[in-house]
């Protein structure tokens, strides 16, 4: 539950992204409400309808000495595409890199845990050893369920380090989902 105290410092964040300095003139006219997600009292996310593009943050999973799709410890909750009007395009983007042998490879993917299904078109993979080399996926608006859904990563490696000396590890950094409007 929201305290007042912490419903108060909501509030005065939103103001502050609404406020006018004294002197200058206000050249936009909100008209259109202001979406607010609030999980656990922070402010995750501020959807206003003049915004063309809006990130979402995914937290990554740890890294996988297996084959298996392993999913990470936090999930995006109540996840639906219909909140964001104007949507009409959703672009996945993440860093999957190895740790050790190269001949491995990172694959991460988004995954919806409401009907235990991957989202299609949503599978990254490389090889790199490199925190800063970023893939992306195309359109996946489609592909994502037209209802709310609890959304999380999964991520494998190409090659079992299992019972091998755990040599290569798949990971994957700075996850997010653009999703834009017309």
């Amino acid at each position: 539950m929201t305290t007042p105290i912490k419903l108060a410092c909501i509030l005065s964040a939103l103001c502050a992204l609404l406020y006018i300095a004294p002197g200058c003139k206000k050249t936009t006219n909100i008209t259109e409400p202001i979406n607010v997600t609030v999980v656990r009292d922070t402010i995750l996310i501020v959807d206003s309808p003049l915004d063309k593009q809006i990130m979402l943050y995914l937290p990554e999973p740890d890294g996988n000495l297996d084959t298996t799709w392993t999913a990470g410890n936090f999930n995006i909750y109540h996840f639906n595409k219909a909140n964001y009007t104007g949507v009409d395009s959703v672009i996945f983007m993440a860093n999957p890199n190895v740790v050790g042998d190269t001949t491995n490879y990172s694959q991460v993917r988004l995954f919806d845990l409401t009907d235990s299904v991957p989202i299609g078109g949503s599978t990254l993979s490389s090889n790199t050893t490199s925190q800063k080399v970023f893939l992306q996926t195309g359109n996946i608006y489609n592909a994502l369920p037209n209802k709310e859904i609890t959304l999380t990563i999964e991520i494998r490696g190409t090659k079992s380090e299992r019972g091998a000396g755990g040599t290569s590890i798949a990971e994957v950094y700075n996850c997010y989902m653009f999703l834009y409007r017309k």
